[in-house]
């Protein structure tokens, strides 16, 4: 008798607190698992909302850059359609953001909305311009017009006076008889400055008010 029980005495086998601690060691391994798992798809997310920002942000450099480019001298009641100042740009163009172009002229307007620090936006309006002018942007919160830049810290204009040959960048342009030979967009976000200057190399095109 005292053989056999000795014998199942000396029978190898895990005892319960050798499981116990095995099931927690596998508990947290599965713990340490998900919440990498969690970190990677949020990553990946980040990542991904990151890219579509750049190209959102590219995307706005580029158009504002062509249609500055093709921007036209407008007569309208016997004054030049451009206003520039250092938180708004209005000017004439054949390129529009909705219709691209063959539409005839549109008078573009870009504005900086917003005061909070991180929190200032660029707002796009545009309109056609000839008889029965509107508005051809859709509302967008409210606001005739598309919000183009978000979450920016600043956003500033500035445009090119050339006089006696010297060049200069000015924050506000005078009413002139002339354009500015480019006007540059300047934004921050996240600790970042982006820039983007473009020239206007459009012909000249004078016009009674209202005509095209």
């Amino acid at each position: 008798m005292r053989i056999r029980l000795n014998r199942l005495y000396s029978q190898e086998g895990f005892t319960i607190l050798e499981i116990l601690v095995a099931t927690t060691i596998g508990l947290f391994l599965v713990l340490i698992l998900g919440v990498s798992i969690v970190m990677g798809l949020f990553l990946v997310q980040k990542g991904e909302n990151w890219t579509v920002q750049k190209v959102k942000e590219t995307s706005v450099m580029e158009s504002f850059y062509q249609q500055v480019a093709m921007m036209r001298q407008y007569a309208e009641e016997g004054r030049m359609h451009f206003q520039g100042a250092q938180s708004r740009v209005v000017f004439v163009t054949p390129l529009s953001l909705t219709s691209g172009y063959g539409k005839g002229l549109v008078e573009a307007s870009y504005s900086v909305i917003g005061r909070e620090l991180s929190n200032i936006e660029l707002l796009y309006q545009e309109r056609r311009l000839g008889p029965g002018s509107s508005s051809i942007i859709t509302k967008e919160r409210g606001v005739e017009g598309l919000v183009l830049l978000k979450g920016c810290n600043n956003i500033t204009f500035e445009y090119l006076l050339v006089e006696e040959g010297r060049k200069t960048w000015v924050s506000t342009w005078q009413e002139k008889a002339e354009l500015p030979q480019a006007v540059s967009l300047r934004f921050g976000k996240g600790g970042k400055s982006q820039r983007v200057i473009a020239p206007v190399l459009a012909t000249s095109l004078s016009l009674p008010s209202g005509e095209l």
